[in-house]
Formats: structure tokens, C-alpha cells, sequence
């Protein structure tokens, strides 16, 4: 009696004396986390096996998992074969190769689309077409050997749902075609768009190129239509206005890198010392956490402000509330709407919450920012005071 535990335990202890701070299991949802293990903390791990509540983790050193992302391999027999994962920094260098091979006229951009991917999760010349999602095909023994790309479009040509799932690129290396590997990168991505809520998977080939059109058929695609495809050049003038549009994104916590200098000129303009590792390090923790929501505003590649809400509740209304309880800016990009944008998105993220207001507070002698609030709507409170008790370090 009691065996199992015995030998979890045991191995747990293993576990630290060898210096591990993570462990992750793939075993029943309702052993397992009297141990300490959590579906939630294995979230943003990914395996080759299964998804779900049955994917646990621990953490054997608190917070080890803070910013933490990415995919377990495991050795052979269990890891055998030709594995499909999301993609990861460590992998830019084979999927810019990988797209070069399938868009040879694009080469030259390729490393510049894959950077801003990694840096804000969505490529230069697509920002309406979030989300997306990634994945790749990993050799057994080193590499990579193939990717998709994918996209949630509002609507698509020839198919009678909205939203629809999109292949954007799909890609395997020649010398392990025909081993079902392009079939298991569209099944994966098939169902996260089936997770977004859409019915139908659709995508696009050039007229000229059979060998694709014979592949979509074999993965289960059916042809809806042909199009002939115009452009009109436009003048100069019309174009450079859009070279580099505003974008407004809903950070996750990979993409911390983006905003954490600007966190950190932030607290120094509150009087604390520079700290860009502790940055990084909080945003990400709050992040992979679920503990705060951070909206930037990114003008080609680069982040020109962001705002972080903090979520509570108002024991009154019995319904949530949105605590703003940062905006900051960058220097050189102020007086550009900057400001007005993230009050916007972290409005819109209120109500698409069921919120029952937002809040914040800004230092007396910051009339810069009072006077964006009241400009946007916002109304100081004159109905309550507020109070704080300032806790001694260590809650001692």
C-alpha cells in the first residue's frame, strides 16, 4: 500500500539532490497533483504526446517556471521519430532556411519576418491576421525538417464559416517527403484553429505548382475556386504613411524582451534604481502567471509605450475591475497618440472583460498624464479617500 506515492517521492527527492528545479509528468490528473503537480504551471510546455489536464509540472524551486516556455524532448524509445512543436529562438536559423526554400523570391527578408515573430508574435506585414501559430518538425536526431504557419482569418474566399483557420506556409524538407510528416504538421495545427473556434481549415497555391495541390488533396483539402489575382501601384506619397503602421498587442510573456526596457525607464521615473533583469523577470512572472495584462503599442519592431493592468474585484457591483497601474511611454514618442491608444485597448480589454470599471492613480505632480486621462474620459475621484499602510521588508 502506498507504493506509488513511495516512488514519487523518492524520486522527487532524486530530483533535487541532483540540482533539478522543474520535474513534468504525464500521468493521472487526480495522483499527481497531491505531490504538488499542476496542469496550469505545464501550460506554456509543450510535449509530443498529449495535451491537457494529464500535463503536469512542478516547480522544486519557487517561481523556477516564471517566463519559462518551450518543449520537452524526450530520449529514445519514447521520443522516437519525427516530432512536431511550436518554434523557438533556438530555431531561427533553420526556419529561415526552410522558408527560403519554399519562397526563394522572399529571401531576403526572411531573417527580418522570423525576428519580428519572435519579438511580438506575429510577422511585419500581417498584423490583422493575428493570431498565429508556428509549428515545426524536428528531426529525430538533430534540426529541423519541416514547418506550418497558420492564421485565424476573419473570412476566406470559398468557405461558408467565419473565423477560418488559415495555412499560410506549409513546408517539408525533400528528403523526408512522403513519410507523413507534412500530414501531422496540418493535423496539429488543425485543432489549435479548431481551439479558436473555427470549423474550416483553408489555404492557397500557386496554379503552377501541382506537386502542392496533390499534397493539400492527400491531407484532405478540397479545391474552392481559382483566382486571378491584379495590383495597382501607388504613388509614393500614398505608401510611405503606412511604412511602419501603429500596431497595438496584447503581450504574452514570451515577448517581455519588447517592453522591458521601457518597464524599467518607467520605475526610474518613479525614483527606483535601474534593474533591467528584475524587469524582465516581474513581467514575465506576472505574465506566465496570468497575474497581469500588458498591451504595447510596436511601430516596426519597436515598442513606443505600453500599459500592465492588474485585475480585481468590487465586492459592491460583485463584479471585476481593471486596475491600470501602468502607461508609460518612450520620450521620443510622445505626442503621437501613443498614450491614447493603450487607454483605448485597456478600455476595450475592460469591456470585452464584463468589468465594472477601470482605475488607476498617477503621482500629484504628474499633470502630463492627469491631463491625458481627463482628455480620454477618465474623472478624478473626489467621492473617496485613499489610504496605504506600508508593509516592512521581508513581512517581518
Amino acid at each position: 500500500r502506498g507504493v506509488g506515492s513511495a516512488l514519487v517521492r523518492e524520486g522527487l527527492e532524486v530530483c533535487r539532490a541532483a540540482g533539478h528545479r522543474i520535474v513534468v509528468v504525464l500521468g493521472h490528473p487526480a495522483f499527481y497533483p497531491r505531490f504538488g503537480f499542476s496542469a496550469g504551471l505545464a501550460e506554456r510546455l509543450s510535449n509530443p504526446f498529449h495535451e491537457g489536464e494529464a500535463w503536469l509540472a512542478l516547480e522544486l524551486v519557487q517561481g523556477a517556471l516564471g517566463g519559462v516556455a518551450g518543449w520537452v524532448r524526450y530520449p529514445p524509445p519514447f521520443g522516437a521519430g519525427v516530432q512536431v512543436r511550436p518554434v523557438y529562438r533556438p530555431d531561427r536559423d533553420e526556419w529561415v532556411r526552410m522558408r527560403t526554400s519554399l519562397w526563394p523570391d522572399d529571401s531576403g527578408e526572411h531573417g527580418d519576418d522570423v525576428d519580428a515573430f519572435f519579438a511580438t508574435g506575429t510577422f511585419r506585414w500581417s498584423e490583422g491576421l493575428l493570431p498565429w501559430k508556428v509549428l515545426v518538425a524536428e528531426r529525430p536526431t538533430d534540426g529541423l525538417c519541416g514547418f506550418v504557419e497558420a492564421s485565424i482569418r476573419p473570412f476566406v474566399d470559398g468557405c461558408t464559416t467565419r473565423p477560418v483557420g488559415y495555412v499560410e506556409g506549409w513546408f517539408v524538407d525533400p528528403d523526408v517527403r512522403r513519410q507523413g510528416i507534412g500530414r501531422k504538421l496540418v493535423k496539429a495545427v488543425e485543432k489549435w484553429a479548431a481551439a479558436h473556434g473555427c470549423v474550416e481549415m483553408a489555404s492557397d497555391a500557386l496554379l503552377v505548382k501541382a506537386v502542392s495541390h496533390e499534397a493539400h488533396r492527400a491531407v484532405g483539402f478540397e479545391e474552392s475556386g481559382r483566382l486571378v489575382h491584379f495590383r495597382k501601384r501607388l504613388e509614393r506619397s500614398s505608401v510611405e504613411a503606412a511604412d511602419h503602421p501603429l500596431v497595438t498587442l496584447r503581450l504574452t510573456a514570451e515577448q517581455v524582451e519588447l517592453v522591458a526596457p521601457l518597464f524599467d525607464a518607467y520605475r526610474q521615473f518613479y525614483g527606483q534604481p535601474p534593474d533591467p533583469d528584475g524587469a524582465r523577470r516581474f513581467l514575465a512572472e506576472r505574465l506566465s502567471r496570468g497575474e497581469s495584462v500588458v498591451y504595447a503599442v510596436i511601430e516596426g519592431g519597436r515598442a513606443l509605450g505600453f500599459t500592465q493592468l492588474y485585475p480585481s474585484f468590487s465586492s459592491a457591483s460583485m463584479r471585476p475591475i481593471w486596475f491600470l497601474n501602468d502607461l508609460f511611454v518612450a520620450e521620443d514618442a510622445r505626442r503621437l497618440g501613443v498614450g491614447g491608444r493603450l487607454l483605448r485597448a485597456a478600455r476595450d480589454h475592460a469591456l470585452k472583460t464584463g468589468a465594472a470599471r477601470l482605475a488607476l492613480s498617477t503621482a500629484v505632480t504628474n499633470t502630463t498624464a492627469q491631463a491625458l486621462y481627463e482628455r480620454d474620459g477618465w474623472r478624478r475621484d473626489t467621492a473617496f479617500l485613499h489610504y496605504e499602510y506600508e508593509l516592512p521588508k521581508g513581512g517581518g
